[in-house]
């Protein structure tokens, strides 16, 4: 008799109707099944649901519970788990398989169990280095162990012959068109869906209907349906035919893209909203989060398009134009244009930029930026048009920035005074744009208040990425120079330079006596107190942000900048939290706050992804970039609330180990205490210090059926702690 198996190792299809009654589902055929989380089809519903024509949504069960699980449970029971699970045997991403990417550890070993061999130690090392400098390195390693992320995307059709007309009726194109207001003020080039549907009905000739703008269409449609409040069994089961269209044409449009205007906007489209929309299958959905492959067809068809046409880079007499139209097709082209430069230039991320290759980036948006200036000056401008000046701007003050500190890598103590000058531009800016603003006739008043929150928030990044930067680069060379007989004068920094940061910060702030890294020290004294606290304001414009409406609908970024670097932000505050415990044992004193931010922002990129009639997890397993990023963000905030547990009264007493137990393992109970009050702060210099840089430029909470916290492994308790304290994050 063979050994009877645990139920908890498997799971379940059956649908919700079925599963509340707590009876029986009978089902078809599950191998046959449309996408989960979705209405069925009438042929694939269950037998109750088929004959009471009943809506029948289908999920996993699980049965029973997991061996690991029934390990972990505690007696308190203060720990939730989710019953979902995407398929047995699948691995569900978790807080401990995101602290693998924390680079706080590193130099001890203090989030390591048990002694490393030297390859393993070596391979993980630059793991975080990668995680450091490219922020879409740890999105793409944190996704590659949950194969839940993609999980229903489409399988791509080999054969497409349904006119994409006969699909969408007018009206419905117009419908959605209402909902994809925020898409078009992003991208303002972006036709509208009855445009496009009276182009492809059209008589046109072949080079103006092609596979571009056949995929731009049904690409459009498809995040229409994911933002409309009103739609019907029927119409759900459109869009999954419109899946289909996207992946036919979007392999066609991969493999040759066409030398057409489309393909810029379709390119731009894929790489901020839907970068997995045309995946083939699972296993690469999440390598797209990069959008390497779009970046580089849209550059490409860019450059095809300046020389077919003769347009000249250098062209922008539209700017003067006495028609406000001309002015304003000249301006969206010309800043689409730095779009695709600026793209192409950063997608391996800014910090890998070399010095020179910035110069001639910041030579070739002066001209662009300085006719943009004037254009304000002389003229006035809508809303929109203020917003994508600004962002320009912002953009090439960022590259500005960045091409001075690499070159002032000989002279280290130059990044304050470069911070502080990239602060005092990006507050000119913000006040500039406001004076702008206050005197604008036309648009409405949610459209002002949105360029100015979103324009606040990108100013307030680019000022934070560069003070991120200086610690990075302070901390760099005070390693390079105690290299003895080597001399360095190359701008690139090395895996072994960046990931000593942390052992720099704590052995700084544990001896301030002894004569170690002036620069860092210096940078330390400067903005160890101030970003932590810039890093939190920064997440709660960010949130104040995404309780913008349009037109009546909700705030909807480009995924790849706004919502990422959002992420970003999280992970360094819990990367500064955890430096500042192995300096001092404490907690930030903004840790509450923090806990709350954090929570906040999870919450409102999840109402980014849902609907509905689309759940946070369908959103997931359909490669949603704002799931992903909420999910993501989930994980940090049940890190937090471990180490708010077992250091919220450790003022006086501090247990260094406890941050093992903590964050590399699960499983943590009353650990002794260590006394660490020998370790002092120098005078007017606390351990608050550390961030990070990226190369970003710029419904319900949850559904009542689906618990995301017990997804994550959080702990629903909530927690209080007294005397927290704060410390800075990571460089991305």
């Amino acid at each position: 008799m063979s050994e009877r198996v645990r139920r908890g190792k498997y799971a379940r299809l059956i649908c919700r109707g079925c599963r509340s009654r707590k009876i029986k589902c009978v089902l078809p055929s599950v191998h046959d099944l449309a996408p989960l989380n979705t209405p069925q089809p009438i042929e694939k519903c269950c037998d109750r649901c088929r004959n009471l024509n009943l809506e029948c949504v289908v999920d996993y069960t699980l049965l029973g519970r997991s061996q690991s699980k029934r390990s972990r449970l505690q007696s308190s029971e203060d720990r939730t788990h989710s019953d979902y699970v995407p398929e047995e045997g699948i691995p569900v991403i978790s807080s401990l398989d995101i602290k693998d990417f924390l680079f706080a550890d590193e130099g001890d070993g203090i989030l390591s169990q048990g002694h490393q061999p030297d390859i393993a130690r070596s391979t993980r090392k630059e793991e975080i280095f990668q995680s450091m400098i490219q922020a879409n390195y740890f999105f793409i390693s944190v996704l590659a162990k949950d194969r839940a992320f993609g999980a229903d995307i489409p399988h791509a059709t080999s054969n497409w012959n349904t006119p994409l007309p006969d699909l969408i009726s007018h009206d419905m194109a117009a419908s959605f068109d209402k909902c994809l207001v925020w898409h078009r003020f992003f991208l303002p080039k972006l036709p509208t869906l009855v445009n496009l549907r009276a182009r492809l009905n059209s008589d046109e000739s072949a080079t103006s209907i092609n596979c571009a703008t056949r995929l731009l269409f049904a690409l459009l449609c498809v995040a229409g349906f994911d933002l409309h409040r009103n739609i019907s069994r029927e119409d759900w089961r459109l869009k999954q035919k419109l899946q289909l269209a996207v992946s036919f044409y979007g392999q066609e449009f991969i493999f040759s893209p066409p030398t057409h205007h489309d393909s810029l906007i379709v390119s731009l489209f894929l790489s901020d909203y839907k970068p997995t929309a045309l995946a083939t299958m699972q296993g690469i959905a999440h390598k797209t989060i990069k959008s390497e492959i779009y970046i580089n067809i849209a550059y490409g068809v860019f450059h095809r398009l300046e020389a077919v046409n003769g347009e000249g880079s250098q062209d922008l007499s539209g700017l003067n134009a006495a028609d406000y139209e001309t002015f304003e097709k000249c301006l969206f082209d010309s800043i689409q244009g730095i779009q695709m430069v600026s793209n192409h230039a950063t997608v391996d991320g800014l910090i890998k930029k070399p010095h020179q290759s910035l110069r001639h980036l910041t030579v070739y948006m002066k001209t662009r930026i300085d006719a943009y200036q004037n254009a304000l000056k002389s003229r006035q401008c809508t809303p929109q048009a203020i917003y994508h000046i600004q962002w320009a701007t912002s953009t090439y003050i960022l590259f500005q920035m960045l091409a001075e500190a690499k070159q002032s890598l000989h002279d280290p103590g130059r990044f304050i005074e470069l911070a502080e000058e990239t602060k005092k531009r990006c507050l000119e800016q913000i006040n500039y744009t406001n004076s702008l603003l206050a005197v604008v006739h036309c648009g409405d008043n949610d459209e002002i208040a949105a360029v100015r929150s979103v324009l606040e928030l990108r100013f307030y990044t680019v000022q934070n990425w560069i003070i991120a930067l200086g610690f990075l680069y302070t901390s760099s060379l005070g390693t390079r120079s105690k290299e003895e007989g080597v001399s360095r004068t190359d701008s690139d920094i090395s895996r072994d330079e960046t990931i000593q940061i942390t052992s720099q910060i704590t052995n700084i702030l544990k001896r301030p006596e002894e004569r170690s890294n002036d620069y860092l020290k210096e940078y330390l004294e400067r903005y160890g107190s101030a970003y932590p606290d810039e890093l939190s304001s920064i997440l709660e414009k960010f949130i104040g942000c995404s309780k913008l409406k349009l037109r009546g609908i909700d705030f909807h970024p480009p995924a790849r900048y706004i919502c990422l670097e959002n992420v970003i932000f999280c992970k360094n505050i819990l990367e500064n939290n955890i430096v500042q415990i192995k300096c001092s044992g404490h907690l930030q004193p903004g840790f509450s706050k923090q806990l709350d931010l954090f929570q906040k922002s999870a919450e409102a990129l999840a109402n980014m992804a849902s609907s509905p009639i689309l759940t946070v997890e369908a959103a997931f397993a359909g490669g949603c970039i704002y799931a992903m990023s909420s999910k993501i963000v989930f994980g940090f905030l049940s890190l937090m609330k471990r180490l708010q547990i077992d250091f919220k009264s450790s003022a006086d007493k501090v247990n260094i180990e406890l941050v093992d137990a903590i964050i590399a393992s699960a499983e943590y109970d009353g650990l002794p205490s260590v006394d660490l009050d020998q370790f002092q702060f120098p005078a007017g210099m606390n351990s608050e210090a550390w961030p990070s840089v990226g190369p970003f430029g710029q419904v319900e909470a949850f559904s009542n059926s689906f618990d995301w916290t017990s997804l994550l492994n959080l702990d629903d308790t909530e927690f209080e702690v007294e005397n927290p304290a704060w410390i800075g994050g990571n460089l991305a």
